[in-house]
């Protein structure tokens, strides 16, 4: 983003006043042109600024929890999708039978100190949509971080994600 190549070339004070800049330049407020991954790297990239050093360690995906999803369909099914790095890791489909709410067991891949999840390190992507029955995809809600910068259990609100109604 324009507003990390500010702050990097030393323009502005952070990252964070460049987002703010370019906003206000393109006549709009951050929380309306940017979405919550976005606002999320751009923190990420003022932390790297500040030569906080990069987690080395990946961490284990056990499960994804959804709740309250937004689905319009009459007996909904969602799929989540979970990319590292670009490549699809972990793909599953679920029939939720009236439910709003699911939870995804990320598959017994890895044992890491009697946890059991998949391993993954660098830029994530979680991907939710509702699979019509007609077999078309609406996007319900995605997210973005980088296991770099994050630690334990990562729980992230409505509001933290992006697209989510």
């Amino acid at each position: 983003m324009c507003a990390c190549l500010l702050a990097w070339l030393g323009w502005v004070e952070s990252a964070s006043e460049g987002l703010h800049l370019c906003c206000d330049r393109r006549g709009g407020q951050v929380e309306a042109l940017t979405t919550p991954s976005q606002r999320r790297y751009v923190q990420y990239f003022s932390r790297l600024l500040d030569c906080e050093p990069l987690k080395r360690e990946a961490l284990l995906l056990r499960s994804v929890h959804l709740e309250e999803l937004p689905l319009e369909g009459a007996s909904p099914a969602v799929q989540v999708d979970v990319f590292n790095c670009g490549t699809l890791v972990f793909a599953t489909r679920v029939a939720l039978a009236g439910a709003r709410s699911v939870d995804i067991v990320c598959g017994r891949v890895i044992r890491v100190g009697g946890g059991v999840g998949r391993e993954i390190q660098g830029n994530i992507v979680v991907r939710v949509r509702e699979v019509c029955a007609d077999g078309s995809r609406r996007s319900v809600c995605r997210c973005m971080v980088h296991t770099g910068y994050v630690s334990g259990t990562v729980r992230l609100q409505k509001e933290q994600l992006d697209g989510a109604c």
